[in-house]
């Protein structure tokens, strides 16, 4: 049963409900409102929601996590690609410096002058590291091209192609003294 509460503010009419166990329910219910008249009985239950929990992603969610991944592809696949190129050329780089030092190792044991033509591949090699990628793929480079040997004093060359593949990333002036 509903009773009008005399005390309320003047803008609203408050409500009491008096459940089967005396517990009180208050309703403010504004002067416009359409609340019902005081003395009808009013139904206590809690409405239930028919509604079913929220399960998954919507797909505007799905869509933002997406572009976010493209964003981030779009920036990071050329630096990761730019940076491999990078170390492809500092490994050629290093294979020739190291078959520049095999030169001068094997001038020195076989008392030869700088001038003097290259023997064959297989003359370096007891002066390489045994089972490193070099050792194992002389006379190529890492890209599968013969480096150029033509006397010990100007030692290995870059290949022409090498270059071809690595000039974006790296120079003539980075090559040097190998430079083909």
């Amino acid at each position: 049963m509903l009773e009008r509460d005399p005390k309320g503010p003047p803008s609203a009419e408050i409500y009491t409900s008096v459940g089967p166990r005396g517990t009180g329910l208050a309703l403010l219910r504004p002067m416009q409102g359409s609340w019902p008249e005081p003395g009808t009985q009013l139904n206590t239950m809690k409405a239930t929601s028919h509604c079913r929990p929220r399960a998954g992603f919507t797909l505007v969610e799905i869509m933002l996590v997406v572009a976010i991944l493209a964003l981030t592809a779009t920036i990071a696949v050329p630096n990761w690609l730019r940076a491999r190129k990078r170390s492809q050329a500092t490994r050629v780089l290093e294979d020739l410096r190291t078959l520049d030092q095999a030169f001068e190792l094997y001038s020195i044991e076989h008392n030869r002058s700088g001038t003097e033509a290259v023997g064959t591949h297989a003359d370096f090699l007891p002066y390489l590291k045994t089972g490193t990628v070099l050792y194992a793929s002389l006379p190529n480079d890492f890209f599968g091209n013969a480096f150029t040997m033509t006397t010990l004093q100007e030692g290995p060359k870059l290949s022409s192609t090498t270059f071809g593949a690595l000039s974006d990333i790296a120079p003539q002036d980075f090559w040097s003294p190998y430079y083909p």
